[in-house]
């Protein structure tokens, strides 16, 4: 699993995790509104199943983490 949106490394992230059918990326510690625009495409395209929602908690709650 790539934390934090695996930034610095979001394209390469979601390369990998395209790649590879047991890598994940997780969106821990990102508000929904941070989201990068390359994230967000590809969890509308093909990455649906491949991103996993996270919160940090408990320094990010659920709520807070799914702010838009």
């Amino acid at each position: 699993v790539g934390g934090h949106i695996g930034y610095p490394w979001t394209e390469e992230a979601i390369a990998v995790a395209t790649k590879n059918e047991n890598v994940y990326i997780d969106t821990s510690a990102y508000t929904a509104n941070r989201y990068p625009d390359n994230l967000v495409k590809f969890i509308k395209e093909h990455g649906r199943t491949k991103v996993l929602f996270g919160t940090n908690y408990p320094m990010l709650l659920p709520a807070q983490a799914l702010k838009h």
